[in-house]
């Protein structure tokens, strides 16, 4: 889908195939093509792997070389961590290894001098907290009950494993 504030800019969507499509925009200075791709899965047939990185290859090949390119999507690639290719795949990767999916993106981005980012959500860093209960904040009496009886089991479990360490 192409968001209504980007609409105006758009020049042209092509749709190439079923793992393929080509949205061109219009920008300040240069135009943008973004080629959205779905590449097969690493367990997928080796022919069809071969045919994808060729399509995409004569797409990558047949854009104006005054634009700017943009290669996006989901290439069902583990990029590693591999030394030989950090100019390529920088530092940050979530796998050591590269798969043989990975290899061919990066064999692809190496023969277009592209740089490979890739992106993924970081976790939010939650600052520890300590809850205060108090009998006030307790919606009834049992429930405060169960907090106290639960606090002493985790205290009389601490002293019991102190003895246990003081006296070895």
């Amino acid at each position: 889908m192409i968001s209504d504030a980007i609409l105006p800019w758009v020049i042209s969507f092509t749709p190439v195939s079923d793992r393929l499509c080509i949205l061109k925009l219009e920008g300040r200075f240069w135009d943008i093509v973004i080629i959205n791709c779905y590449a097969p899965t690493e367990q997928g047939n080796n022919d069809i792997k071969c045919e994808f990185y060729e399509e995409l290859e004569r797409i990558y090949d047949t854009q104006p070389r005054n634009c700017i390119k943009i290669l996006m999507g989901d290439f069902n690639a583990q990029i590693g961590r591999e030394p030989l290719y950090r100019p390529i795949i920088g530092r940050e990767s979530l796998h050591l290894i590269s798969n043989n999916n990975g290899m061919r993106v990066i064999n692809f981005a190496t023969s277009k001098d592209l740089v490979l980012s890739m992106n993924w959500k970081k976790k939010k860093q939650h600052k520890p907290r300590t809850k205060k209960f108090s009998a006030e904040k307790a919606k009834n009496p049992a429930e405060f009950e169960a907090y106290q009886i639960n606090l002493t089991g985790i205290l009389n479990r601490e002293s019991v494993l102190q003895n246990d360490i003081d006296e070895t």
